[in-house]
């Protein structure tokens, strides 16, 4: 069982990308910002700069979501804590606060004011018993947790629902299904949504030839995350019909779930910036 809002920013951007439309038009489409400094279209990203752990400097985001305002959401390319509890405890019922306080500590003292946010995230779900109700509240943080139904929507699996989905309704990303049609030994070598879980390690070894490999093995185009704690990243969302799982992304590619009590998984955030970008 280990497996399985907006917010508008008054800060005006010089720097000239494409359009909002334009960059929507492809989920996951690259945007280089250094949190820290405030700068869109910064051009000192290395590769080093994907590695599990890294907060500063010029990092590498990709485009995941859009709010009615205008604002767009991104969604870091690596893992900035790893080996989180989602909570202290087995019942999902009260939310994420671990994996929401590892976030914050993470970022609070170190990115810009201009991040600050003041929405939530709220989630009814039945746990196999009756009918529950969180509130995730990220005022006065700087980046939030991602979402199951935002992973569901940019990967277009389109009759997913974060409401009602059980542990049986996990899936792989390219198939929209249970079973795996990405990977070394499928015809589809790379993923089409690598973006999601690339930098994100095996279970058990690096070896990508075996099982037990890490997110190259199963169609990720980079793996610069840890041998443990970086087995996926924890999303906002616990799971229907049961008491004490939360769903994550996954290093095969897939949004799957685990015990909330789980240290296997990290913290991968979500900014939101002005759609002036």
């Amino acid at each position: 069982d280990t497996y399985g809002n907006t917010n508008t920013l008054q800060k005006t951007f010089t720097v000239e990308l494409p359009p909002l439309d334009t960059v929507l038009g492809n989920y996951g489409d690259e945007i280089y910002y250094d949190p820290v400094n405030d700068v869109v279209g910064c051009t000192t990203y290395t590769e080093s700069n994907s590695a599990s752990g890294v907060i500063e400097g010029c990092l590498k985001w990709h485009v995941l979501s859009e709010n009615n305002d205008g604002t767009v959401n991104l969604i870091l390319d690596h893992n900035i804590v790893s080996g989180v509890k989602w909570y202290s405890s087995e019942d999902n019922s009260q939310g994420p606060t671990v994996a929401k306080e590892a976030l914050n500590n993470a970022i609070k003292d170190k990115w810009s004011a201009n991040l600050v946010r003041t929405d939530s995230y709220s989630h009814t779900f039945n746990n196999g018993t009756e009918n529950k109700t969180y509130t995730v509240s990220y005022n006065g943080m700087k980046a939030r947790l991602p979402e199951a139904q935002e992973i569901a929507n940019a990967v277009e699996h389109t009759t997913w629902n974060e409401d009602t989905a059980t542990s049986s309704n996990y899936f792989y990303f390219d198939s929209k299904s249970i079973t795996r049609t990405v990977g070394n030994d499928k015809t589809q070598p790379t993923s089409s949504y690598a973006w999601l879980f690339n930098n994100s390690s095996g279970r058990y070894t690096n070896n990508d030839a075996s099982d037990s490999k890490t997110c190259l093995y199963y169609g990720c185009t980079q793996n610069l995350g840890k041998t443990s704690g970086d087995y996926g990243y924890w999303i906002s969302t616990s799971v229907a019909g049961h008491s004490s799982r939360a769903w994550l992304v996954l290093y095969d590619g897939s949004l799957n779930y685990s015990r909330v009590t789980n240290t296997y998984y990290g913290i991968r955030p979500v900014i939101t910036l002005n759609s002036n970008i």
